[in-house]
């Protein structure tokens, strides 16, 4: 598992996750990321990565939140620095 510029998620069958990548690509600003378990209606893979630059409006899943299920939130800085707040116990024994 990965969490940082790139992510990388391995397969959680617990929650029913497929394995994921993502790159979030370079910023100058600090970025707060937040990743969610969303329904497949929201996203096909099920997840939805929130990556909000420092002073910016959050995104947050088109989605009701108690459809939602938190799975990691860091901050990435631009160097590509991370620290991280929260990550799902089940994102922890992946």
């Amino acid at each position: 598992m990965e969490l940082g510029q790139y992510v990388s998620i391995p397969e959680i069958p617990v929650l029913g996750l497929q394995a994921m990548e993502a790159d979030l690509g370079t910023s100058e600003m600090r970025r707060d990321v937040k990743i969610y378990k969303v329904p497949q209606s929201v996203s096909d893979d099920q997840y939805y990565i929130s990556a909000t630059e420092a002073g910016g409006i959050e995104e947050v899943p088109p989605s009701r939140s108690r459809d939602n299920t938190p799975l990691a939130h860091y901050t990435l800085d631009s160097d590509g620095n991370t620290i991280v707040k929260y990550q799902h116990e089940e994102l922890q024994n992946a």
